[in-house]
């Protein structure tokens, strides 16, 4: 479940599958993804105890202010949804089809910078690896 935008105390949430492997990049099904409204509060009321893998390696002050942290845009849950979910459900504000949360904001944002920077960086070819490699050393080589 991703935040995707929040108006007027309503969030906007993305629910999906979760995402299969592909190339070291996470991969949503066509099916059954789809676009929830929750009343801001009742979201971080049913977030407000959530597993934070990190957590387990800080101090326990530490571990519970991330835990119970104000939920932002942005952010990212693997969560166990109670019952039937589905966009046109009258009862989705109330978020009582959250179940078991675990925040993983911190790992889909690292994700999504890994993807950014892939795309960004061209592929270096072989030609071009050892003209630059050569140019360095020539570079580091006293000249007489």
């Amino acid at each position: 479940m991703v935040v995707e935008e929040e108006i007027d105390r309503t969030m906007g949430l993305v629910v999906a599958q979760w995402p299969t492997g592909g190339r070291g990049a996470p991969r949503f099904g066509d099916d059954g993804e789809f676009e929830v409204a929750a009343d801001r509060e009742e979201l971080q009321r049913r977030l407000s105890e959530r597993h934070v893998p990190e957590a387990a390696e800080l101090p326990d002050e530490v571990a519970a202010e991330l835990r119970t942290r104000r939920v932002e845009v942005g952010d990212v849950f693997a969560i166990e949804i109670l019952g039937e979910l589905s966009p046109e459900d009258p009862d989705a504000r109330s978020c009582e089809w959250v179940g078991e949360a675990i925040d993983i904001t911190a790992e889909a944002r690292e994700a999504a910078k890994a993807k950014m920077y892939e795309a960004l960086t061209p592929e270096l070819d072989e030609h071009m690896a050892k003209r630059l490699i050569a140019d360095a050393k020539e570079r580091r080589e006293p000249r007489a």
